[in-house]
């Protein structure tokens, strides 16, 4: 049993190669290989461990920053971040010496600046039951992504909980793909294509139903997807940012591309949007996939392979438009057809 609920039949998925696919653009406009960042949620009972075994497999300078927050620093790949995935419990040194100006009340002078760490570690504790630790990798090149195959055996040998292992846990892999351009051109149709394969990937990808119940992997809005997948639909990069935050003003989405548009133009989007949570890069933001470290047939290849179907799409123009009028052409019925199922008998 679960301290949290029955524990869920392991969902199997087909075991699949460790290979990681290479998109069709390797490199960015700079000519550079691109990069890749992971963001892996997990249950586990000590943060500690898992950023030592980082360290073990990777090398580098372990810090151990508060009791769930802890960096492996100067590993060949740059510095890996180990934390509880809350805003609760402060990411970074406690205590520091800081004016009270810096807080806007008592209790919130006290919670980040007088309150004993003992506190911290306690509030951790009880956060931990449903909220997930992540590793935060840095930046790897897209040639080297096999390198975490060993991270996430580490993870299984430590015990770390997936997905499914409780009615509660809520866990994703976030993929931070490096964009290829900065063009607006690039980007549109990036976001096309993911939007014309969203129903597919749930199909294919059978996501946890814990997960569909939480608001973190909202979908797109219908009139949203029809006007960005439509030919005609060509913004400069002002008018495509503005109408994405107009449909978008939140983060909660399968693909969030707010940290990328930050990256492109920051004044703009917090013009618009100022949620103090949106760090700017240049990467888009893949929220989709379930974290199954139960799985002994789960990889993070599978996961990647899925969103190098959609930069294929993305570098296909004269497909893009023509699934794009069928993807109006199909929801204009009261009750559609299964998109999934005609996408699936395409690719």
């Amino acid at each position: 049993m679960d301290v949290l609920g029955q524990r869920l039949p392991h969902r199997k998925v087909a075991t699949v190669s460790a290979v990681y696919e290479k998109p069709p653009v390797t490199h960015n406009d700079d000519g550079d290989l691109r990069q890749v960042g992971f963001e892996i949620e997990f249950g586990a009972e000590n943060c500690g461990e898992a950023a030592r075994r980082v360290a073990e497999l990777y090398g580098g300078q372990l810090h151990r920053i508060n009791p769930h927050y802890y960096k492996v620093e100067d590993t060949r790949f740059g510095t890996f971040v180990i934390e509880l995935d809350t805003q609760i419990v402060p990411s970074g040194p406690l205590h520091e010496p800081e004016g009270t100006d810096a807080y806007d009340n008592e209790i919130e002078l006290f919670l980040k600046k007088d309150a004993p760490e003992f506190f911290y570690e306690w509030l951790g504790d009880l956060s931990k039951a449903v909220v997930p630790y992540e590793v935060v990798t840095p930046p790897i090149a897209i040639d080297q992504l096999s390198e975490l195959d060993r991270l996430i055996d580490g993870l299984r040998k430590l015990g770390a909980k997936g997905t499914d292992e409780s009615v509660v846990y809520a866990f994703g892999v976030h993929i931070n793909p490096e964009a290829p351009s900065l063009k607006v051109e690039s980007v549109l149709n990036h976001l096309r294509a993911f939007l014309l394969l969203s129903d597919w990937l749930h199909l294919m990808m059978d996501i946890d139903f814990t997960r569909w119940l939480s608001p973190y992997i909202n979908k797109f809005p219908r009139d949203y997807v029809k006007k960005v997948v439509d030919p005609e639909y060509a913004p400069g990069m002002d008018a495509f940012i503005d109408d994405y935050i107009a449909a978008n003003p939140t983060r909660n989405r399968e693909l969030d591309l707010l940290p990328l548009l930050m990256h492109i133009d920051e004044e703009r989007v917090r013009g618009r949007l100022d949620d103090g949570l949106t760090s700017s890069r240049p990467t888009y933001h893949y929220r989709l996939p379930d974290c199954r470290l139960n799985d002994a047939g789960w990889s993070l290849g599978r996961e990647w392979n899925f969103w190098v179907q959609v930069e294929r799409l993305a570098a296909d123009p004269e497909r893009l438009a023509s699934w794009g009028r069928d993807y109006i052409e199909h929801f204009d019925p009261l009750i559609p057809g299964d998109w999934a199922k005609i996408i699936r008998s395409r690719l």
